[in-house]
């Protein structure tokens, strides 16, 4: 019945897809069932679209509004873990963190972190951000102290100077915590928080 789409939906299912465009697809369903149904965009996708359309082959992560961190199409390359860049983004990432803590009231019962090692580094190819600037991003999982794994992807420089400023590095997407807090942040509410700190009193345990 409607042969065109079924073969949008094949030619769709190897091309970059997201919720978004499912969402979109199921609106242009009711929209076969009832024709007054007017499907509305996705604020979260403004360029997200039915899975009834062929989507280009050449969609970006950046045109599924897809964070850089999260984006699986490009590749990261091994980096040594004391690469002087490395290490500059290392600990920019920490004190991301602990400018997260601060934000909220209950982020007085938490310690701040200090960085114990890079756990791991990649990067990615060389390309033109939105300045125009040539930039690598850097896939970092730190180990910090008190003991927590962080994941974070920063775009930067490969020859900054190590003495360089934090305004040579951007955080692309949010900072993941990859190992389970348990029990160390119990009595946090704020979800946001919860995910990040270690209350201070178990540091005393």
């Amino acid at each position: 019945m409607f042969p065109q789409k079924y073969n949008f939906l094949l030619i769709n299912s190897d091309r970059l897809t997201t919720p978004y465009d499912i969402h979109n697809t199921l609106q242009d369903i009711i929209q076969i069932a009832d024709r007054k149904y007017t499907p509305t965009g996705s604020v979260g996708c403004p360029k997200c679209q039915s899975l009834f359309k062929e989507v280009d082959e050449a969609r970006s992560c950046e045109d599924a509004s897809i964070h850089q961190h999260w984006c699986t199409c490009k590749s990261h390359d091994y980096i040594n873990s004391n690469n002087t860049v490395v290490k500059s983004i290392a600990l920019f990432i920490i004190k991301q963190i602990n400018n997260i803590i601060k934000l909220f009231p209950e982020g007085g019962a938490c310690t701040t972190y200090s960085l114990e090692n890079v756990h791991s580094a990649g990067i990615s190819k060389s390309y033109l951000n939105k300045k125009n600037q040539t930039v690598n991003y850097f896939l970092v999982i730190i180990k910090t102290k008190p003991i927590a794994m962080f994941e974070a992807t920063v775009e930067a420089h490969l020859e900054l100077d190590p003495e360089a400023d934090d305004n040579n590095f951007k955080l692309l997407g949010d900072i993941t915590r990859v190992n389970r807090y348990a029990d160390n942040s119990h009595c946090i509410e704020n979800g946001v928080l919860k995910n990040i700190v270690t209350v201070m009193i178990l540091l005393v345990w």
